[in-house]
């Protein structure tokens, strides 16, 4: 066709639009001239379906020889219409890639296939172009498996919550922490995750946490109905007495994960810590248990003197045999000995602790604790008995003894917690306080009831008026920003000794002088150094005629005395000092 310069048409392979002349694009083409009025001037003309042109401004249908993108081809003309040998021949039918797969390639060269996104893959339409379009369902993830991208559910305690599109692996989310899908899998959001996963629980603000050690929780069961569960979020169990848990979700699941604590031991029948692994096969066949759960439902107590379990420490592969064992009390050889509720064969010992102290549990030896003595070398500390009140005829009568610190090793270092400071005088009271330290209450019953106004873990000198049953009380401690040893410093530094019946208190400078404000820096490091501290001032204070007191400064080692004279004040009280 010759060519034309009109200016009033629009040549072959254009079409007309917005007063210009633009080429077909790529799978259109337009084979004539026409009138820039025409309205076929205004748009090109289609490839078949499935095919396309090379490039713009096609002029003749023979140019849509290429393959579209997204089709594959069914068939191709015979050999013999084709022009050159090396030249492909041409497409003639043509098939839309189908759901779940896709063809990128547009050109001459046929493609016979589309490319699947993957087992299980799919795609929201025919024709896709690109693997973009590919996606996994929410609740699934896909990985490769033997070279194919594969989709899968998620697994129990995982989600996917959003349709994910490409052809990339892509892994399912983990639930939180603590929590579980309940056995489900194919979770489709993070809801679903509405269990607990084993070795969690509810705790006290409603919050999913790991159980503390000494409890347990198994997973939260599977619901009876997948379709429909119902949140079940539960608390943990306390093992029972004498057993705990390791600090591990994984061996916090039953009560079969209950292990002995250390020190603790079996008991088959109640009250006897020896048997066989036989009798115990015996007893799980008669209750008609697995060794296992009559081990968790045994009763369990403190390993008697004489005998130790040790901790534990289940390893690998341990065999039922070996378990029951290690959660027997053991007894020591060759006739060593132990405390109760010992720990360990190194616990076993057939040397004696010195009078003062007794086994530690760990094959050592520790100081009686204050409040208790021993004075032998044999057996356990005791606690000190009860002593009686009787200044002024009150009505506090046995009240409890103690120890000023640690290591006592005789029944004489007691005291008694209540004591006064009593000059010989009839009716007549020395306190080592100051009068602005006292606090006024009304009429008490007795002085039980004074001295119950003593505040605890405080030293106070508490008198009541005998005619009013007015009560008088000064409480001093160590000061508020001591730590734990200075306070039991503080306590520690009231020392009595014995005169004509009555007791001497000694008191640290810490409860003496308005104690509220106490210098901390000055506070003796522990219990042990204020007791020493003493000594000398103590010796001093026995040999002085008249000498009921003694304020102790602990860093200028300074002793400030009492002496015995009448406190007006005090006429017809009775009072006491007491260590509460």
């Amino acid at each position: 066709m010759p060519a034309c310069s009109c200016p009033a048409v629009v040549a072959p392979g254009m079409y007309f639009v917005g007063q210009q002349s633009i080429a077909c694009p790529k799978g259109k083409y337009q084979p004539r001239y026409l009138a820039k009025t025409a309205l076929s001037a205004k748009a090109c003309l289609s490839c078949p379906r499935g095919k396309t042109t090379r490039a713009t401004g096609a002029i003749s249908p023979t140019q849509c020889s290429a393959l579209k993108a997204g089709f594959y081809v069914l068939a191709l003309a015979a050999p013999g219409n084709s022009t050159s040998s090396a030249t492909p021949s041409p497409i003639v039918e043509v098939q839309e890639c189908p759901e779940g797969t896709y063809q990128p390639y547009e050109g001459e060269v046929p493609v016979f296939n589309c490319t699947a996104c993957g087992l299980g893959l799919k795609t929201d339409t025919t024709g896709s172009v690109s693997g973009d379009a590919c996606y996994v369902d929410e609740g699934y993830g896909s990985r490769a498996e033997g070279g194919v991208l594969t989709a899968y559910p998620c697994p129990a305690d995982t989600f996917r919550q959003l349709v994910a599109y490409g052809i990339t692996p892509l892994d399912c989310e983990p639930c939180a922490t603590g929590t579980s899908t309940q056995g489900r899998t194919g979770t489709r959001s993070e809801a679903g995750c509405d269990g607990h996963a084993a070795g969690y629980g509810l705790n006290d603000v409603g919050i999913i946490t790991q159980c503390p050690v000494g409890y347990f929780n198994p997973a939260s069961p599977v619901p009876a109905d997948p379709a429909n569960p119902q949140v079940q979020w539960l608390p943990c169990t306390a093992c029972k007495f004498g057993r705990s848990t390791l600090n591990d979700p994984a061996k916090q699941a039953a009560t079969t994960d209950c292990l002995p604590k250390p020190g603790y031991g079996l008991q088959l029948p109640e009250g006897s810590f020896s048997f066989t692994f036989e009798q115990l096969q015996a007893e799980a066949a008669a209750r008609q248990l697995n060794t296992s759960a009559l081990l968790a439902e045994l009763p369990m107590e403190l390993c008697p003197e004489g005998t130790f379990s040790a901790p534990p420490t289940w390893a690998a592969g341990l065999d039922a045999t070996a378990k029951a064992l290690a959660q027997t009390c053991q007894t020591c050889s060759n006739g060593a000995v132990t405390t109760p509720g010992s720990n360990g064969a190194t616990s076993c010992s057939r040397a004696d602790c010195p009078a003062g102290s007794q086994k530690d549990g760990a094959g050592g030896c520790k100081l009686c604790a204050i409040g208790t003595f021993k004075d032998g070398t044999a057996g356990r500390c005791e606690a000190c008995d009860n002593q009686y009140f009787d200044l002024f005829n009150s009505d506090l009568g046995m009240v409890p003894a103690t120890t000023l610190a640690p290591g006592a090793s005789s029944p004489d270092q007691c005291v008694p917690t209540v004591f006064s400071i009593e000059p010989d005088m009839p009716g007549r009271m020395l306190h080592p306080g100051r009068s602005d330290d006292f606090v006024t209450y009304g009429s008490t019953a007795g002085l039980k009831a004074c001295i119950n106004k003593c505040t605890i873990g405080s030293i106070c000198i508490a008198g009541r008026e005998r005619n009013t049953g007015a009560c008088k009380v000064a409480t001093y401690a160590a000061a508020a920003t001591a730590n734990a040893q200075q306070q039991g410093a503080a306590r520690a530094t009231v020392h009595v000794r014995t005169e004509s019946g009555g007791y001497t208190a000694f008191l640290s400078v810490h409860t003496w002088d308005n104690s509220a404000a106490a210098d901390v820096p000055d506070m003796p490091a522990s219990a042990a150094d204020a007791a020493a501290g003493l000594v000398n001032c103590k010796a001093t204070c026995t040999a002085a005629t008249g000498c009921v007191a003694v304020v102790y400064k602990y860093a200028a080692a300074v002793c400030t005395f009492k002496a015995a004279s009448q406190d007006a004040s005090w006429v017809g009280y009775e009072a006491a000092v007491v260590m509460k």
